[in-house]
């Protein structure tokens, strides 16, 4: 896979469309943007200039973006040119349901292609997240490969939020067909502390209780007595973002959900917890997690050794952006410890996601929290 990339910045949209224009290769056939979702550019001028564009064009704004070693998360646009057509579908509605997603994605098959590798980038705050990766891991086969993550903002409100040469999208998910193999490694280095406790009362993303229990009241004592801190004396997601929660799974670490806000005494989550599961709650340590995530970087390299003999150019990492909230300036070292199993030629770019998209070796397809998710190309 054949992409140059260019990092822009600038207070003005159109300062950093001139800097990718100068960029842009002549033979470039299409275009991925990723952008910061925190900018002072004029969101019509944004829209106007993808309906105007030229050739087709993918991405979105997010929490933030990273190239090379560094991250970036304000007034940023990484531009990758593909020197390939990238085939691409956007899915809309997602939240009027199963059926609405699987009617697009069928048109958009047709017969099944199986084994094709795919970037899905997605609005995070939509429902149905789970329900469209559900069906489209049924409709693109059980050999499709797959990293993605959310598109948002840190304000948690739901906006357009996803590219395409027809403007920009919400409560949609943007596919993108990747013209090489594609090989994920997936860890998230989180650990449990206290539990486990089970969900008797739950709504998508919303947990109504634990144990018969306000699930508020549970999570706030838990934290109290395994840290001191006082959840009702702070900021709930400043506290949150240390104490995640982790659905049990058999043989596999714990499924993270990101509490993010407390709705009475209702805790939400970037992402579903379905009702009678065994949650517990989780911390972190900045060592485990930067481990975790040169371990995923590591499987991704490794996979992709054993079952292509293509020489690799381009690394994608989707990393959630609570794990750097939650590092602050030590997420540097996480970066770096991807980058260190990474061969020399290898380009790293990727972004900072409200929750993360993937699966390995052909497993199903995870919506995903707290979790550093890397593709090799």
């Amino acid at each position: 896979m054949h992409f140059h990339y260019t990092v822009t910045q600038g207070d003005k949209f159109s300062d950093c469309i001139a800097q990718i224009e100068a960029f842009l290769p002549s033979e470039t056939e299409s275009i991925i943007l990723l952008a910061t979702s925190d900018n002072t550019w004029n969101m019509n001028e944004v829209s106007d200039w993808l309906r105007q564009s030229k050739m087709p064009i993918a991405g979105g704004f997010f929490p933030g973006v990273i190239a090379a070693q560094e991250k970036y998360q304000h007034n940023t646009i990484v531009a990758l040119c593909s020197m390939r057509p990238l085939r691409k579908c956007l899915v809309n509605g997602l939240s009027k349901g199963e059926n609405f997603i699987y009617a697009q994605l069928s048109q958009y098959i047709g017969a099944k292609e199986e084994g094709k590798p795919y970037l899905v980038l997605i609005d995070g705050l939509s429902q149905n997240i789970e329900r469209f990766t559900d069906v489209f891991y049924r409709t693109m086969g059980e050999s499709t490969a797959t990293i993605g993550g959310g598109a948002g903002s840190l304000d948690f409100i739901q906006k357009p939020c996803l590219f395409t040469e027809n403007g920009i999208a919400e409560d949609a998910a943007l596919i993108i067909e990747l013209p090489s193999p594609l090989s994920v490694g997936i860890q998230h280095g989180w650990e449990i502390c206290a539990g486990p406790h089970l969900v008797t009362e739950a709504c998508g993303v919303a947990v109504n209780q634990l144990n018969f229990t306000d699930a508020l009241e549970i999570y706030r004592d838990e934290i109290l007595a395994h840290s001191g801190i006082n959840l009702t004396e702070h900021d709930f997601f400043d506290v949150a973002k240390q104490f995640p929660l982790g659905i049990e799974k058999l043989d596999a670490e714990p499924l993270v959900r990101d509490p993010i806000q407390a709705d009475g005494n209702t805790l939400i989550c970037v992402g579903e917890v379905p009702q009678n599961a065994m949650i517990y709650l989780l911390q972190g340590h900045t060592q485990k997690l930067t481990e975790a995530a040169k371990l995923a970087a590591s499987n991704a390299v490794e996979a992709h050794k054993r079952h292509y003999d293509t020489a690799l150019s381009t690394c994608f990492t989707v990393d959630c952006i609570s794990r750097v909230l939650f590092m602050d300036a030590d997420f540097t070292q996480e970066l770096s410890s991807i980058n260190s199993v990474l061969p020399e030629q290898v380009k790293h770019i990727g972004i900072l996601s409200l929750g993360e998209i993937g699966n390995v070796d052909s497993g199903p397809i995870e919506w995903l929290n707290k979790t550093t998710v890397v593709g090799v190309l």
